[in-house]
């Protein structure tokens, strides 16, 4: 996207020791009329005229009554099983909804339930097959397929955001043709932990799938309690290579027991599905922090601010500011984080908080378009990729991208001596960011009042009526 920005050439040219007070004059009228600035928002015809707009306050965010808590269930083997007809799959929403007093079981490996593959076997690296670690949880158009050649067994294990309550378990044998059902997984084995990916498990059946049915459903003697699904899938004999399209656990998520705040900067992982995506290549884990050098190879950063229940976040590189055309606004409700639109792209779909608040996974119902923030380990961010020019009291310039260009002291600092210039998009911008800041620019921001949001406009108001 190309933005037009009017050119100051002549100003900039013509700089001096006068200039400089009428610059800083002007600023001082501009913060003046801040109020003014923030409650009306002013967009030009193509005729230059101007139009003024009155601005809407933002919608409320409404949360359920929390579900209480069951205690952990003993788990008992279930014996080989026959399948059942499995249900219609249910809607996702008593899964993601973790406020929610529905006690309708929903499938909790969704991408729209935060669920994610924290573990997986070695894959087909043939993304034109469809196959990828996380195809188990994803929608129909994905499957999962083992290498040519390799043996198993093969061992997935699924974290779930929070503790589950699982009623029933399934499963859908690849079938997409006659030729491939012989290469279906046969022996499923199942087991649940609430420790930790890599202990504590306890088993919960083990079942025969059957080639020719589609969805497979078993119910479990009794609801298990389980963070981490451990699924372990046995080849066939005399077959070259094992597939599955689909693992289901059906039940209810319980709420975390800490409410995590979203601010700080998390790797953007826009497309988990893709087979290439670095996060889950070959045989391996998911990690539980993600390495910073991965944003430049292929993830952007995503910096989150927050303010009570609301939040700004702007994606970034190490290397580039802020894209304010992919800007973005919410609200965090408990684990469910909601995504608005507004700030010129569509919205990422709601995604769920993970109970530690290291990660948040989200996709729509469908699981189309699923995503993945991993919280970054304090290192670069967005709110300081283009540095601070000159010295002496500190001047925060806000602008949409965090970039000083074309503003003219900047790039003229000699003529500006006492002062520090300080970069940021409004995107990041938090009250926080005030401290220290005696004085306030706003630079080449139309419609701020739609750009700032109500608690960020409101931090502005109060830093001029507290005589800045």
């Amino acid at each position: 996207m190309t933005k037009t920005r009017r050119s100051f050439a002549k100003d900039k040219t013509q700089v001096t020791p006068s200039t400089t007070q009428r610059f800083f004059f002007g600023a001082s009228i501009t913060l003046a009329c801040l109020t003014l600035a923030l409650t009306w928002s002013c967009k030009r015809s193509s005729g230059g005229d101007a139009k003024r707009e009155a601005e809407s306050g933002s919608a409320g965010t409404a949360a359920g009554s929390p579900v209480g808590s069951r205690s952990p269930s003993a788990v008992a083997p279930n014996g080989p099983s026959s399948p059942t007809a499995a249900p219609t799959t249910p809607s996702t929403q008593a899964g993601t909804d973790l406020q929610s007093a529905s006690t309708q079981p929903a499938n909790l490996i969704a991408w729209s339930a935060g669920t994610v593959t924290r573990e997986w076997p070695p894959t087909s690296t043939d993304y034109s097959a469809g196959t990828t670690p996380n195809a188990l949880i994803d929608d129909d158009q994905f499957f999962w397929q083992s290498k040519i050649g390799a043996s198993g067994p093969y061992v997935f294990v699924f974290e779930f955001a929070a503790l589950a309550e699982i009623d029933s378990l399934g499963f859908r044998a690849y079938r997409r043709n006659t030729a491939e059902a012989p290469n279906a997984a046969q022996a499923v084995r199942v087991e649940g932990s609430t420790e930790g990916p890599d202990s504590g498990y306890s088993p919960l059946g083990e079942y025969t799938l059957q080639t020719t049915v589609d969805d497979q459903n078993f119910p479990l003697p009794r609801p298990a309690t389980a963070r981490w699904l451990r699924v372990t899938l046995q080849q066939r004999r005399g077959v070259a290579y094992t597939s599955l399209s689909r693992v289901f656990a059906y039940g209810r998520l319980q709420p975390p027991t800490t409410t995590n705040r979203l601010s700080g900067v998390w790797l953007y992982d826009a497309d988990p599905r893709n087979a290439r995506d670095q996060l889950f290549q070959g045989p391996g884990k998911l990690t539980a922090v993600p390495e910073p050098t991965l944003v430049d190879e292929t993830y952007l950063m995503l910096q989150i601010v927050q303010h009570g229940s609301e939040f700004s976040a702007g994606p970034c590189h190490t290397t580039s500011v802020v894209q304010f055309f992919s800007a973005m606004r919410g609200s965090q409700a408990g684990a469910r984080v909601r995504w608005e639109s507004g700030l010129g792209q569509d919205p990422l779909n709601d995604g769920v908080l993970n109970a530690e608040g290291n990660l948040i996974v989200g996709a729509s119902r469908n699981e189309e378009d699923p995503y993945i923030l991993m919280r970054l380990p304090a290192g670069p961010d967005c709110a300081h990729v283009e540095k601070p020019v000159g010295a002496g009291q500190n001047v925060l310039v806000l602008t949409e991208d965090g970039r000083f260009s074309p503003y003219p002291p900047v790039e003229v600092p000699a003529q500006f001596p006492g002062y520090r210039f300080v970069p940021l998009s409004i995107a990041v911008f938090a009250p926080e960011a005030l401290a220290g800041v005696d004085t306030v620019v706003m630079g080449y921001i139309c419609d701020a009042g739609k750009k700032l949001a109500p608690w960020q406009a409101q931090a502005l108001l109060d830093f001029t009526q507290a005589g800045h």
